[in-house]
């Protein structure tokens, strides 16, 4: 089942909340396979703008039981602009491409965000006191803040996300998703 937001045209264009780009950071081990993960995700996302890595991570061991050693992250650049208020059905998608590769472990773990010119957030699934419920058991975080020409990290941000490579990274898809919307004939603010 797709995501319940649309893609944005100019008509769609009102007051309400500016579009959002979506990302999707995937972490794989050595059974996770680019080729077949971009096949699974264009179904219900759409082929990718870009794709980034994969890259090594070593930021935590917490996935290494589950996924085993040697991680890599990846990241998925949704095409277009997306309505506001789909991260909860971008989760709920990306759990069930998850569990389709589940059993000796599991294979990838999708995680989506929501890109715009001034924050990067993520949904979790995880409850914790900065995080704002959405609906079904999602959450969404706010994980970066542009300031100062720059995504910066927020107190709670896990270390990977808090990284300069990381935040750089989704500096160069903020530049992409900037022109974009200048393609759109959104106004540019940033």
């Amino acid at each position: 089942m797709p995501p319940t937001d649309k893609l944005i045209t100019p008509a769609d264009r009102t007051s309400q909340a500016d579009p959002e780009k979506l990302v999707i950071a995937v972490l794989m081990g050595r059974d996770g396979n680019v080729g077949e993960l971009c096949r699974l995700l264009a179904g219900p996302f759409g082929t990718a703008d870009r794709l980034y890595g994969p890259f090594p991570h070593s930021w935590t061991d917490y996935y290494r039981p589950e996924m085993g050693p040697d991680l890599r992250r990846l990241f998925y650049v949704c095409p277009g602009l997306k309505a506001p208020g789909g991260l909860a059905g971008d989760k709920r998608t990306c759990g069930r491409l998850e569990s389709r590769f589940k059993g000796n472990g599991r294979r990838y773990n999708l995680d989506p965000g929501r890109l715009s010119l001034g924050r990067f957030v993520l949904a979790s699934l995880k409850d914790a006191p900065h995080l704002i419920p959405l609906d079904d058991g999602v959450f969404a975080e706010l994980t970066l803040v542009y300031q100062g020409g720059e995504y910066r990290a927020l107190p709670w941000a896990y270390p990977d996300w808090a990284s300069r490579p990381y935040r750089e990274l989704l500096g160069r898809i903020r530049s992409r998703y900037k022109e974009e919307r200048r393609q759109l004939a959104y106004a540019d603010e940033g």
